[in-house]
């Protein structure tokens, strides 16, 4: 066997990557995933030139580079022998005498490798082994989205950046350490081994640790924009209408391939199949979605103003997904709408711009069908049972009314009116009687008391003081003469006795006698 020519040495190993203990982000992580795939495809075809080695023909081919090995391996193509030129690659020959024992280990491997057929189960296996060696106890810097925590304590979630974004978990007893509550739109950076889930072939971050840094961009963008709208009173609830128990006219604003519309009329048939549904179909995620929503919106006021209610809304997704109902040009189309809006963005847990402005939230689309019509069977057993309460309280009436009627019928001054009439006169009697009698004895204790206040009074009067002997003088004015200052001489006053009366003249006026 021929030996072969010096050739150019080629690395079997892959290119410097930053090491592990350095903080990255998601591209970063990515490209680094990239380039390791690349150099393992290089590897194989430099196995096969090792294996297939024939001595070159006269004609000097082009050298091959790295990129041509790639794309006819990821093509499936057999790759033929080749010779590379010195001239155009002046290199170091290939140190041949490094193999030893070991070249035989690395020809089986190799040969193993390019022979060996794979089950998709080991090949995801051997990948999922392959990442946590290669990505094991790195930190990863991100943005959460879509952040998730389950009955059973394991957090799932997205870390996302401007270039991408990766899956990751983190189990509850890991989750317990955690010293803040993770929610979407937050800046962490989070430490942890790249795995791969085998089930579905997707790779993911299993996270050990995760440390807040700050809130993302979307979630500044979106508090800065609701406090603003706050700030001008579009959220106030004084203003927001209440919807109309029977609507008639329904419009909806959404995606006409979206579950959402096919959640809305199912709901809205099983309620009540003779509703009336307009659909303006628009699209609800991207760069042209708040203009279509908002112009929606105003083409339902202006062409179409006899509609009762206008839901809004779209099935779930990432933050990124629903961020269209988010922006300043829909919250202000839904503020001035004259027409009631309900908002039904993504599910539960998703709250949006939209959510605060419109006059109602609805948790998910079939909700927001629910509120707009009332349940068929819980109106008619309403009414059944309004019915059934009036049909009752008038029995009850008419019951009461029929045993009065009967306790009267019973007593006996219906039964026998004279013998009624008979005990009615005696008893008018014995009471004309006692009236009676208690009024001369009212009269004479009246009397009685009269005596003896007219004998009080005598007793207290001054004309009683005047018959025992005492005179009252007055002037002529009538003013009663209390002191001799009163007087003057020569003055005339009048002197009353117990009987009768004098006129006298002051001769003089003395201080005692």
């Amino acid at each position: 066997m021929n030996t072969p020519p010096p050739i150019p040495i080629i690395p079997l190993r892959t290119p410097a990557i930053k090491p592990t203990n350095k903080y990255g982000t998601i591209s970063l992580l990515k490209k680094q995933l990239t380039i390791k795939i690349l150099w393992l495809y290089f590897f194989k075809s430099q196995m096969l030139f090792m294996l297939n080695y024939q001595e070159p023909p006269t004609v000097k081919p082009s050298p091959l580079s790295l990129r041509h090995y790639g794309r006819k391996i990821k093509r499936g193509r057999t790759l033929s022998p080749f010779s590379i030129s010195i001239e155009s690659q002046p290199l170091a020959p290939f140190p041949f005498s490094i193999f030893n024992k070991a070249s035989l280990f690395i020809r089986i491997q190799a040969m193993d490798t390019i022979d060996k057929i794979y089950t998709v189960t080991e090949l995801n296996n051997r990948a999922k082994l392959m990442l946590e060696n290669e990505f094991k106890g790195i930190a990863l810097d991100g943005e959460l989205s879509n952040f998730k925590k389950y009955s059973s304590g394991h957090c799932y979630f997205s870390l996302k950046d401007a270039g991408g974004q990766i899956s990751g978990v983190m189990y509850r007893f890991k989750a317990a350490l955690l010293k803040f509550v993770p929610k979407d739109g937050l800046k962490v950076r989070v430490k942890g081994t790249v795995t791969l889930y085998p089930v579905r072939g997707s790779y993911q971050i299993l996270v050990d640790e995760m440390y807040e840094k700050g809130v993302g961009e979307l979630q500044k963008k979106f508090e800065e924009l609701k406090k603003k709208l706050e700030k001008e009173g579009i959220f106030d609830k004084l203003r927001k209408r209440p919807l109309p128990s029977m609507p008639q006219k329904i419009g909806v604003i959404t995606s006409p391939t979206g579950a959402a519309i096919r959640d809305i009329l199912t709901v809205l048939k099983r309620r009540f199949s003779n509703v009336h549904v307009l659909i303006n179909p628009v699209r609800v995620q991207g760069a042209e979605a708040p203009r279509e929503i908002a112009t929606a919106i105003e083409d339902m006021n202006s062409h179409f103003p006899d509609i009762d209610v206008l839901i809004v809304g779209r099935g779930g997704g990432s933050l990124e997904d629903l961020w269209a109902f988010n922006e300043e040009i829909v919250a202000r189309a839904i503020f001035a709408s004259k027409i009631p809006v309900i908002s039904a963005v993504g599910h539960e847990g998703d709250w949006m711009i939209s959510d605060f402005t419109a006059d109602v939230r609805a948790a998910t689309p079939s909700v927001a069908a629910e509120i707009v019509l009332g349940r068929k069977e819980e109106l008619v057993k309403s009414v059944d049972g309004a019915a059934q309460r009036m049909k009752n309280a008038l029995n009850k009436k008419l019951s009461g009314i029929d045993d009065r009627l009967s306790a009267a019928l019973r007593r006996p001054y219906l039964r026998e009116p004279a013998l009624f009439m008979s005990r009615f006169v005696q008893g008018f009697d014995i009471a004309l009687e006692g009236f009676l009698t208690a009024k001369g004895r009212m009269f004479e204790d009246c009397g009685e008391k009269i005596k003896t206040l007219s004998g009080r009074l005598n007793i207290l009067s001054p004309l009683s003081t005047l018959a025992r002997g005492y005179a009252i003088a007055e002037k002529v004015g009538g003013r009663v003469i209390k002191k001799f200052s009163d007087a003057e001489p020569g003055e005339r006053i009048n002197v009353r006795l117990g009987a009768g009366a004098l006129g006298c003249e002051v001769l003089e006026t003395k201080e005692k006698i």
